[in-house]
């Protein structure tokens, strides 16, 4: 997501065509921009979607460990049980 960093400055060029620094571009100061950038793609990408990958992969786990408990348990019933 860094990459719109670079769309974000512009060159602050003197009379002489020559780059006499950095500023924001346009884009930068627009509100809608600011707000939906900064604010909720950051919070998405950086909170909620790996929060929500982590406790579900972290379920799946648990699960899947549950599960093979049961079925050993299962084995050992049905193996102590005399036919």
């Amino acid at each position: 997501m860094s990459y719109l960093r670079f769309v974000e400055m512009d060159y602050i060029i003197d009379e002489n065509d020559a780059i006499i620094g950095f500023g924001y571009s346009d884009l930068r100061k627009n509100e809608i921009y600011v707000l939906i950038y900064t604010m909720w793609i950051r919070l998405f990408c950086t909170g909620v979607i790996p929060l929500t990958l982590m406790v579900f992969f972290n379920a799946a786990i648990i699960f899947h460990y549950c599960q093979n408990r049961y079925l050993y348990l299962v084995k050992i019933i049905l193996i102590a049980i005399p036919s």
